[in-house]
């Protein structure tokens, strides 16, 4: 709490003082006529953003002096808005990344290292003012790199991917159709070269169509949650075989 106290003199004329500092406001209204008995006129206050203003008069007067201070409490409450301090103030962006440096895997001479994740729509809370709480998240950025000297094929439709070890279906995958989403028999199969490396997106399946189409994916928990993959490849002429991949946890960040 802090207080504002003035000397006030005999010869003084009316005058009215407003101050403004780091969001507090400190009010001191001085009335003086002559040959009054006035001395102190104390006024303390808190933050004014809890709406919450103690009055002290010492005066003969003090029903007039209570009357011109609470009408300087009812102008102040209509200019509120820009007594909220920044710490407050909602968030207007959010990103979200990986907690800690993702670890490859290397199986069947095949290298898998996820790279980030992908953010899907912003999520919102509060009537009539949205209010910015976070983001899903709505698929995996993985970069796959081919060691061996034969063709290898990522069988995607054969593949499938988690969310904190909850199956979500088989992934979707860019230049895909919106409507083929979950459909294993839609889901394409990409080549890749001896010695190459590529990065793919694989999206979580439950897209869906709010006057368009968007991604689907799930909102993180607050400790983080892990994406998780297992990825069906096949190297030259051998059999279909799966890599499993996590990603470190996935945390939001708002700013």
């Amino acid at each position: 709490m802090c207080s504002l106290c003035w000397r006030v003199s005999r010869t003084a004329q009316n005058n009215t003082n407003i101050l403004y500092d780091k969001g507090i406001f400190f009010v001191a209204v001085h009335i003086i006529r002559a040959h009054s008995h006035i001395k102190y006129a104390m006024v303390s206050t808190i933050p004014f953003h809890h709406f919450c203003v103690i009055i002290t008069i010492k005066d003969e007067r003090s029903v007039l002096m209570k009357k011109i201070f609470l009408f300087m409490l009812f102008a102040l409450v209509l200019c509120s808005q820009c007594l909220i301090p920044n710490s407050t103030l909602a968030a207007t962006r959010c990103d979200v990344k990986f907690s800690s440096e993702p670890a490859s895997v290397a199986m069947y001479g095949l290298t898998i290292k996820p790279v980030s994740p992908y953010k899907g729509e912003n999520l919102y809370r509060g009537y009539p003012t949205a209010q910015l709480v976070g983001a899903n998240v709505a698929g995996l950025t993985l970069l796959i790199t081919n060691n061996t000297n034969e063709m290898a094929v990522i069988e995607w439709g054969k593949s499938s991917i988690d969310f904190d070890g909850k199956p979500c279906g088989v992934p979707f995958m860019m230049d895909m159709k919106y409507k083929d989403a979950g459909k294993p028999e839609a889901t394409p199969s990409i080549p890749l070269r001896p010695g190459a490396s590529q990065e793919f997106t694989a999206f979580y399946p439950n897209v869906e169509f709010i006057r368009s189409w968007n991604l689907g994916g799930y909102l993180p928990k607050a400790d983080g949650s892990i994406i998780g993959m297992n990825i069906a490849v096949r190297v030259g002429q051998g059999n279909t075989v799966y890599i499993p991949v996590d990603s470190p946890k996935v945390v939001l960040q708002l700013q």
